[in-house]
């Protein structure tokens, strides 16, 4: 039982018993540097096929550790992580980036387009390194252009786009390649309110409609609400869950771990 929420600590489940999209087993990161930091406690969850997951958690929870170490931007130091049922490769960062094209995609708060390519070249940029091109490639990439309603936008380069339609093809980009999960990192941060609505709308009908797992880091309760599950993490460690969220409910447990996190800290100031 977690002091903090009175709730019991440990794995997390949650699926549309369609197939399980991410897993992870009792993951461990630890930092070094003079004093061992951990940042990730014994973390484990699985999540369903389809399924829109939001992680929240106070400054230093371990929040951005745990998108790193699903995503295969960084190697736990124990436990095991499996995405569409194959786990991470244990061989060098060559084979580790071979399976993050062709598993997972990424969408990040300031949207890390190429600024001298095109919309459509930034959308079929994934592609090409993953060894996919030709005709398929090209429809694939202007189908999902389409459907996220940026087809128009194809031949622009990112310098002449709003930020909400940098993002929209950040998004593009991301499902272009048809990953197990499509991670993001803060994905409105950078977004005025009507951009962050219609970005969360898109990830929202992503998994609704077109079955694609999510999992989004985010400080907002706004944003979190968006999500079919909401898990809270504190020290490194999952300490709460809340399904189907609304947004007064996700800022009522943000603000209790906000309080229990700072009561921790004067206390071992004391």
């Amino acid at each position: 039982m977690d002091g903090r929420t009175g709730r019991t600590a440990g794995a997390v489940s949650a699926g549309t018993g369609a197939g399980e999209a991410l897993r992870m087993v009792d993951v461990v990161k630890v930092y070094g540097g003079g004093k061992d930091v951990v940042a990730l406690d014994g973390v484990s969850l699985a999540l369903g096929t389809g399924t829109f997951t939001a992680v929240m958690g106070p400054s230093g929870s371990g929040k951005s550790t745990l998108l790193q170490c699903a995503a295969g931007l960084d190697r736990p130091t124990a436990g095991r992580v499996l995405v569409g049922g194959v786990e991470l490769p244990g061989g060098g960062e060559s084979e580790l980036t071979r399976f993050r094209r062709s598993r997972i995609g990424f969408v990040f708060q300031h949207y890390n387009l190429v600024p001298y390519l095109t919309v459509r070249q930034n959308v079929l940029l994934p592609q090409s390194l993953a060894g996919r091109r030709g005709r398929r490639a090209g429809a694939e990439a202007a189908a999902v252009l389409e459907r996220l309603g940026v087809a128009n936008l194809a031949e622009r380069r990112p310098a002449e786009l709003s930020g909400g339609q940098q993002q929209r093809v950040a998004i593009a980009r991301a499902l272009a390649t048809r990953p197990a999960v499509l991670f993001a990192d803060e994905p409105t941060g950078a977004l005025d309110t009507a951009s962050s609505r219609q970005v969360l709308a898109l990830l929202r009908e992503s998994a609704d409609a077109f079955g694609q797992t999510v999992v989004m880091v985010t400080h907002d309760p706004v944003a979190a609400a968006f999500a079919d599950t909401v898990l809270f993490l504190a020290d490194g460690r999952l300490v709460d869950e809340l399904r189907s969220p609304d947004a007064a409910e996700t800022a009522r447990r943000m603000a209790a771990l906000d309080g229990a996190t700072a009561t921790a800290f004067r206390k071992e100031a004391a």
